[in-house]
């Protein structure tokens, strides 16, 4: 309903789009836009409205603010190019502006350092995640917690590094109240299932039954829970017909982590 209601209001905006005074009303509406439509699952919309963001006229000479929205869109679906080279941007801007705190802003340094983690970079990854401490002004060993986002984009490199264990802990340990644990309440609970079917945790059933109910209308999530499911039952055709369904949702990633899970499996489904 907030991805809805997030577009209906761009919608219902005059084009205002070279007008200085429409400005802040516009970046604005394209900010909630682009993190309606992440925590909702569908990473196109949410890549148009973060691309249409950064072409703004008037953050061409704030290339941070501009990028702002672009990273977090970009590492969930995969494309490593286009979250590095915001990064940079983003760690050039907000040094030169004097590395300033603002807690505001940690989706995008938690998002370069997600995409980092899922290609196998630790020391750039703990780079970043030192820069999300200091723009969140906390502690660099607390840089992801209490965030909403940080949590879930920790667990999603837990698993890949097949440490379900860990992912499970995060997740359990993570917040509920807030922002972005609400946006992105069904990732959390797709992920959280996927964690204890790998971990084989005794409330694996219930989790996907919690994942199930919550995930409706968010094709990231659905997918998820499905492979989640497939891999529970070592079903090969399921986990292979998840691949298919995060190809169609804009995510390389997850098609290519779910090829993966499924090399695993047998090929016919284990009676």
């Amino acid at each position: 309903e907030a991805h809805r209601l997030a577009q209906l209001r761009l919608a219902l905006l005059p084009p205002w789009r070279d007008d200085p005074a429409a400005g802040l009303e516009l970046k604005d509406a394209l900010h909630v836009a682009t993190f309606c439509a992440l925590g909702a699952g569908d990473l196109t919309t949410a890549q148009d409205m973060a691309r249409r963001q950064h072409e703004l006229p008037f953050l061409r000479e704030r290339r941070d603010l501009a990028d702002d929205e672009l990273m977090a869109p970009a590492a969930l679906a995969g494309h490593w190019d286009e979250v590095l080279a915001a990064g940079q941007r983003f760690a050039e801007d907000w040094t030169a502006a004097g590395r300033p705190a603002a807690p505001g802003r940690g989706l995008a340094p938690a998002a370069v350092a997600l995409a980092h983690g899922l290609r196998g970079e630790h020391e750039e990854r703990q780079h970043w995640l030192q820069i999300l401490a200091q723009v969140r002004g906390v502690a660099e060993a607390g840089a992801s917690r209490g965030s909403g986002y940080g949590e879930l984009f920790e667990a999603l490199v837990d698993l890949h590094e097949d440490d379900p264990q860990a992912a499970l802990g995060v997740l359990a340990a993570a917040q509920r109240t807030g922002l972005f644990p609400l946006v992105f309440t069904q990732w959390i609970a797709a992920v959280q299932a996927e964690a204890a079917v790998l971990a084989g945790a005794p409330d694996a059933g219930a989790l996907l039954a919690q994942a199930r109910s919550a995930s409706a209308g968010n094709p990231m999530a659905i997918a998820i829970t499905r492979r989640a499911a497939g891999l529970r039952s070592a079903d090969h055709a399921a986990v292979t017909a998840a691949a298919a369904e995060f190809a169609i949702a804009g995510s390389a990633y997850q098609r290519d982590r779910t090829r993966a899970l499924a090399r695993r499996l047998p090929a016919g489904k284990r009676p």
